[in-house]
């Protein structure tokens, strides 16, 4: 049963930080698990080109996470821990790829210190959520 929400939400719960690096910490292990396997893969291959290596690199670091959050609300990792990424303006709505990739870019750019935001508001938004107007929930 899908749940709808209507903005400000009230009486939800918000995933905290430590849900969410668990999150990042599923989804790292995944990007290394598809790029090793990968690489295993092609090493077979005589004379593998280096863009098919820069392909299978771009996909697993910096496509992954806005496909995966774009198509299905979230990655591996979020659906592990049964949270959602949705447009704040319209918490049933899935964010776009311009949004997702906003905030891949910014997520990764700023590191932990994007995190920080979290704990200073009352809907647990990181920086990258903020700029990219996203909002994580629990499915």
């Amino acid at each position: 049963m899908k749940t709808h929400y209507q903005y400000p939400l009230k009486d939800v719960e918000f995933p905290g930080l430590l849900t969410r690096v668990k999150a990042l910490m599923v989804d790292l292990m995944i990007i290394l698990i598809i790029f090793s396997t990968a690489s295993v893969l092609i090493s077979g291959v005589e004379e593998t080109p280096d863009w098919v290596r820069g392909l299978i690199f771009i996909f697993s670091i910096y496509l992954y996470e806005p496909i995966f959050i774009t198509l299905f609300g979230g990655t591996i990792g979020h659906h592990l821990l049964k949270v959602s990424i949705r447009k704040i303006s319209k918490p049933n709505k899935k964010v776009n790829i311009f949004q997702a990739s906003l905030r891949f870019l910014i997520k990764y750019l700023l590191g932990w210190i994007s995190f920080l935001t979290i704990t200073a508001n009352q809907e647990k938004r990181a920086i990258h959520d903020i700029t990219s107007g996203s909002i994580v929930l629990y499915k």
